[in-house]
Formats: C-alpha cells, sequence, structure tokens
C-alpha cells in the first residue's frame, strides 16, 4: 500500500509521531498541556464534555 493510501484508510496518523524531549515542539507544548490542564480543573462536569468533544473534533482535524 503506498503512502497516500494509508493516509486514506487512517493506517497512519500524521499528527501522531515522537516527540523529542527538549526539541521546539516539546518546550511549545508544555505549557499548552498545562493550561489545558488547569483549565479544565476549573470546569463544571457538562463544561469538562465540551471541553473534551473540542479536543476530540480537533484531532480528527
Amino acid at each position: 500500500m503506498t503512502t497516500l493510501e494509508n493516509l486514506y484508510y487512517s493506517s497512519i496518523a500524521p499528527h501522531e509521531y515522537e516527540v523529542v524531549r527538549g526539541s521546539e515542539y516539546d518546550i511549545t507544548a508544555k505549557p499548552v498541556i498545562r493550561h489545558k490542564q488547569e483549565l479544565s480543573a476549573t470546569l463544571t462536569d457538562q463544561q469538562n464534555v465540551i471541553l473534551q468533544k473540542i479536543k476530540d473534533n480537533t484531532q480528527r482535524l
């Protein structure tokens, strides 16, 4: 199967890759993850459900 076919059939996902510790991506992602966790801790259960839906939809993009 070609790379294009693998992408089409979701055998591979370009957003899933190994993050190297200390890389620019790692350094940038850490505060984003921390802020999401801090926000989630302040939300009601219903608001957390909505936030999770947003995360799921973003991942599907």
